[in-house]
């Protein structure tokens, strides 16, 4: 689990590396204005229905299904394969036509409290109708992604949004100029040929990211078309769709949560859309890099290990509990430096990444701000995605969709209360705090399972990880005075790269001696096989 983690977190960071240059890039070409304004809430939309019907619920769903099908019959689970994707590919182009008959009033949704204070409403109307495609496209890729996950291709899963990355390149460095040189009546219709070749860009970096998935796949993509026009599902498919339901609509929650965000975001002026994103960009790097890539080792493994529907105070294997908890330290242990960094180096990291061209220092302080009121629920997120993995493992995301329900009650009084006090500030913190409300709600239901905890080796792996962090967060404090870490506008590229070296290496050492010293010598009867 660990070396395909390890495979999944290399690849994920040059994926991310990637889309750091693709932001950069873009916010230095049009900076915090009124158009990348209009762009991020477009790409919202879709994006959000992405989060929780595509990359979400159905991935988990159908990887739940499909892995255990394959584990006893491998032709099954194939006829299955190509069954269900026919059927998601009708339903993703009606999804499609559907979202660009309704863009209108999509974005008067995600912009009702802002009045006529949001200027880009206009543009952003006409951005939501090229970019909703984009979520038919993911759709169909989440599928091709279930299939990798199961032949745990995990590097291949999470070098393929590369392909995305360089689309918004290509977007913005080509496409725009091109549509710019023909002087298309169409074009004219957005006003601005720069932000519609963006826009195409991601469409085109969509399509190259789903054709990465379906040349891994290998000879099972011959076989789709197979009863295209066959609609009928079959008992497998209503299985995956009764596991994702409930899922689907707990994640609705997280995009009522962003609707509430961006409401708020929308009336406080140019510039907050463009921060927020920036800053959310640099909180999802640890996330993207472990959290994701542990909780997506984790699923087909568990979903190997757990036959059937669990019920209530139903007792879980040994394996299943044991990759459970191995999963839940691992998060812990990269999570928590992760953190401590965030929290002391949130404008260092930002100046390094995101100050160039028409990104202006402003706007960096801005950024770091809304980064650490984000890393707030840093390793509550990260520790969420290994819990919704072993709810759709044991096939109960109907508790997840519950707690989700209230979590949205929980963010709408926080922004509500925060923003007024904080400002655009008061968005990010609301998000880290519905985090913490989450992950503890999710742990609280494992309750009603009788899993075969190492109590001992638990709380040991804490207590050793959370002294390591403190040791430094304390080492980190003390370069303070000698001048490291200290904001400033005129610092070089060279200067920030050496302060976050510095902590990197500070990291390194004092983490790896705390691990040595937990997984060595505290607990070495654990077995990983």
């Amino acid at each position: 689990m660990l070396k395909s983690s390890i495979l999944f977190a290399i690849g994920t960071f040059l994926s991310r590396m990637l889309g750091f240059v693709r932001h950069v890039i873009i916010t230095s070409f049009f900076g915090a204005s009124v158009v990348l304004d209009a762009f991020f809430l477009a790409f919202k939309i879709p994006n959000l229905f992405r989060e929780m019907l595509a990359e979400g619920a159905l991935n988990r769903a159908f990887t739940r299904v499909y892995s255990e099908m394959k584990s006893t019959n491998e032709d099954q689970a194939n006829d299955f394969f190509v069954r269900f994707l026919n059927f998601i590919i009708w339903l993703s182009f009606f999804v499609c036509i559907l979202g660009v008959i309704f863009s209108p009033f999509l974005v008067d949704v995600m912009t009702l409290s802002s009045g006529e204070n949001f200027l880009s409403k206009p543009l952003a109307i006409k951005l939501t109708r090229i970019l909703f495609p984009f979520l038919g496209i993911m759709i169909v890729g989440s599928v091709f992604l279930g299939v990798l996950y199961q032949k745990r291709s995990f590097f291949v899963s999470s070098v393929a949004p590369m392909m995305l990355n360089f689309g918004y390149i290509i977007g913005v460095l080509y496409i725009s100029h091109w549509l710019a040189e023909r002087n298309w009546n169409w074009v004219a219709y957005f006003g601005d040929p720069m932000i519609v070749g963006l826009s195409m860009g991601v469409l085109l970096g969509a399509l190259a990211q789903v054709g990465v998935y379906a040349l891994a796949i290998g000879k099972l993509i011959k076989r789709v078309g197979t009863g295209f026009f066959s609609l009928k599902l079959c008992q497998d498919s209503k299985r995956v769709f009764r596991i994702m339901i409930p899922a689907s609509i707990g994640a609705s929650t997280t995009a009522i949560n962003s609707t509430v965000d961006t409401n708020f975001a929308t009336g406080l002026g140019v510039g907050t859309l463009t921060w927020l994103s920036s800053g959310f960009l640099l909180f999802q790097l640890p996330i993207g890099l472990f959290a994701v890539g542990v909780g997506s080792v984790i699923l087909p493994r568990l979903s190997e290990q757990i036959k059937g529907k669990i019920y209530k105070n139903q007792k879980i294997s040994k394996e299943a509990s044991q990759t459970l908890q191995l999963g839940l330290e691992l998060i812990f242990w990269l999570m928590v430096p992760c953190w401590i960094v965030i929290m002391l180096l949130n404008q260092e990291i930002v100046q390094l990444f995101f100050q160039r061209g028409k990104f202006l220092w402003p706007d960096v302080l801005a950024t770091g701000t809304i980064l650490k009121g984000y890393s707030v629920g840093l390793i509550a997120f990260g520790l969420s995605k290994i819990l919704v993995s072993f709810y759709f493992a044991v096939e109960q995301t109907s508790y997840t969709m519950k707690i989700s329900f209230f979590c949205v009650a929980v963010n709408l009084v926080l922004n509500y209360l925060l923003v007024q006090t904080m400002g655009y500030a008061g968005i990010a913190y609301s998000t880290g705090g519905v985090l913490i409300v989450y992950v503890l709600l999710l742990a609280f239901g494992l309750r009603r399972y009788r899993i075969n905890w190492q109590i001992k080796r638990l709380l040991s792996s804490f207590a050793v990880c959370t002294v390591g962090g403190l040791v430094f967060f304390i080492l980190v404090s003390l370069f303070e005075p000698l001048g490291f870490f200290i904001d400033s506008e005129q610092r070089k590229t060279i200067s920030l790269l050496l302060e976050l070296s510095t902590a990197g290496i500070l990291m390194i050492v004092v983490f790896g001696l705390a691990g040595l010293l937990q997984f060595k010598y505290l607990n070495p009867k654990f077995s990983i096989k």
